[in-house]
């Protein structure tokens, strides 16, 4: 979009904060090195290793950079890479203005898109301990799917199943069934706080995880009558064996006699 470049972080099971300050840095360089064209940095909830990841993003939300982020050669590095786009700009040729116009570029050229659940106490903390995450980014807040979104979104990941499932004569019916279960679990958990105060959060995230959890449970059942016909047809092949050589010996008994 806007073509900009859509960026975003591998989670390992060796990612620490040292490895986020990595990426982060070099964003920051890939703003500076394209002169300040577009980047779109996508960061989920669900890559929230360590919760210093939100100081920084809360730092560049804030000011447009991580206090101590480069080290000295690093930030040569960037004065370098940025000295002809300040004079291009306009601006005096000192270390300060050039590093100043660097941060200008992150702040207009790096966006961060956030991507958080409101569900449970955890989004609430970070807001409060990281207030950037509220005051400079523009919330979009996504409510619950009419029941068109509901058979639509089914729709299209039905047709996309494999189709070894065989279910392309049922994809309407199984999307309006999908709606119709989503729908009324959503109707029970608002009847289940009602009754014992207790939330239960129903999330477009949980209507896509039933869809998947369906087409997984009826590729794992195929998989158990695939085999378990495979082992009828083995039997019922020795079964018409048995009764070949049967006849055979039944024959030559006749013949015997």
């Amino acid at each position: 979009m806007a073509e900009y470049s859509l960026v975003t972080i591998e989670i390992t099971r060796s990612y620490d904060s040292a490895a986020f300050k990595e990426d982060i840095k070099s964003m920051m360089l890939n703003v500076a090195k394209s002169s300040g064209k577009g980047l779109v940095f996508l960061f989920s909830d669900t890559q929230i290793v360590k919760e210093s990841f939100l100081e920084c993003i809360n730092n560049i939300l804030n000011t447009g950079e991580v206090p101590n982020l480069f080290a000295a050669d690093e930030v040569e590095q960037i004065i370098g890479l940025v000295r002809p786009l300040a004079k291009a700009a306009g601006k005096q040729d000192s270390r300060d203005v050039i590093w100043s116009h660097f941060v200008h570029l992150v702040r207009e050229s790096l966006h961060i898109v956030l991507a958080f659940s409101p569900v449970g106490e955890a989004f609430r903390a970070r807001c409060r301990q990281f207030p950037s995450l509220i005051n400079c980014c523009t919330i979009d807040w996504f409510m619950p799917w009419p029941k068109d979104a509901l058979y639509s979104v089914a729709e299209r990941n039905y047709k996309d199943a494999d189709k070894s499932l065989g279910i392309d004569n049922y994809v309407g019916s199984l999307s309006a069934m999908s709606g119709v279960i989503h729908s009324s679990v959503t109707s029970m958990a608002e009847n289940f706080f009602l009754t014992l105060r207790r939330r239960t959060y129903i999330t477009p995230t949980s209507y896509l995880e039933l869809i998947k959890l369906f087409l997984s449970l009826l590729e794992e059942l195929q998989g158990v009558l695939t085999a378990r016909l495979k082992r009828y047809t083995v039997g019922v092949d020795k079964l018409n064996q048995t009764n070949a050589i049967v006849d055979k010996l039944k024959q030559d008994l006749t013949e015997m006699q």
